[in-house]
């Protein structure tokens, strides 16, 4: 009998020994300790499976919940390695590592149900097909941006950039502080906050008057809160968990800068060369000099070397470039999306060319995703 079928025997009798509806593996036998997680894995995810099929259209606040759970998961399991890792070798903590060995190997059977989850709601879906077929982007991802982005209710991907907040122009977040200041310097030391005064706080914060009256004005008073003014004028005006998701994203595409068939990664390999170019040529001096006098650096960091002789630092430019390349792909999963949900309309389903491409100089040449649109 060769060494392969005497592990597929093995494999074969430890699998009958499991309760299916047992989550917990046992301690002893090391050497099939990682067989037996892929066994208990495969099971869980085979039961999963079996049971989203018959679960059709779930909201996007179940997808959203089951995206920041496998973060979550993803994360605790990751600090589990780390304590193992720093203890090891350790006789007296030895007990410690045998639980928190037992705990990570469960953390990855229910990761990887979640993950089974997601891409099966991934591939329910046009869009998720698509996104599926991107190189870098794996169900997790996929699904998360499924959830958290909805075409039905919005006209220019310039929409979901904001949303994502990668799109500081639109509406920067000034904080409380920022917002106290602009509401006294408007309102001042008037008794009574006027229409005229909360239309300069819109013009000057950039949030809609419609959004500032729903949050500080009274209607049964008739009078407007100043609290509630820079209360709502403070607000962070992203989502700070899709603002996340996209970070992921970008990173992915950062780890596939050397791979000639990833579009975002040669996007961003190729934006990472202008960016260093314009940095050694001094164009982001005036930026430099505004962080070192706004943000606490050590002076010890490499950091603050960099920003001292005006120029930015390695990781400032590589997260200028995620950036630049997180939002190529939000218009190109934006007209996906709008294709799909549009597919029937009569008019067609093509979204309006982008004002940069129909009216600025230099700006005509229109990228094609990495995956042609389904439709």
């Amino acid at each position: 009998m060769s060494d392969v079928e005497k592990i597929q025997e093995r494999l074969e009798s430890m699998s009958s020994q499991l309760d299916n509806d047992e989550m917990f593996m046992p301690l002893d036998d090391p050497d099939f300790t990682k067989l037996v997680e892929l066994i208990k894995a495969e099971s869980l995810s085979k039961k999963l499976k079996t049971q989203m099929l018959e679960v059709t259209n779930p909201s996007k606040q179940e997808v959203r919940m089951l995206v920041n759970l496998f973060y979550q998961i993803q994360d605790n399991r990751k600090a589990i390695r780390e304590m193992i890792r720093s203890i090891e070798g350790d006789e007296s903590k030895k007990i410690n590592v045998v639980i928190m060995e037992w705990v990570l190997k469960n953390l990855a059977v229910v990761e990887k149900g979640i993950q089974d989850c997601l891409s099966i709601l991934c591939e329910a879906s046009e869009t998720g097909r698509w996104l599926l077929q991107i190189k870098g982007i794996g169900p997790v991802l996929a699904a998360g941006c499924l959830a958290y982005f909805d075409v039905s209710n919005v006209n220019y991907a310039t929409n979901w950039i904001s949303y994502a907040g990668l799109n500081d122009n639109n509406r920067p977040f000034i904080g409380n502080v920022g917002a106290t200041k602009i509401v006294n310097e408007i309102v001042g030391n008037a008794k009574e906050i006027t229409d005229d005064m909360v239309t300069m706080i819109a013009v000057k914060t950039q949030w809609k008057y419609s959004y500032l009256a729903e949050k500080a004005f009274n209607q049964d008073t008739g009078k407007w809160s100043k609290a509630a003014l820079i209360k709502a004028c403070a607000k962070i005006p992203y989502n700070r968990d899709l603002k996340t998701h996209m970070w992921k994203i970008g990173k992915s595409f950062q780890w596939l800068c050397n791979d000639p068939d990833s579009l975002y990664g040669r996007l961003f390999s190729e934006r990472r060369v202008l960016e260093t170019m314009k940095n050694e040529k001094g164009e982001f001096a005036a930026q430099a000099a505004q962080i070192l006098a706004t943000k606490n650096i050590g002076k010890s960091t490499e950091a603050y070397k960099s920003y001292s002789q005006g120029k930015l630092p390695k990781a400032h430019i590589n997260a200028r470039c995620m950036r630049y390349v997180e939002k190529i792909f939000i218009s190109h999963l934006y007209e996906e999306s709008y294709r799909v949900f549009h597919k029937n309309d009569p008019n067609g389903n093509v979204p309006a060319r982008y004002y940069a491409l129909e009216h600025c100089d230099g700006h005509h040449d229109e990228i094609e995703p990495e995956i042609p649109y389904t439709c």
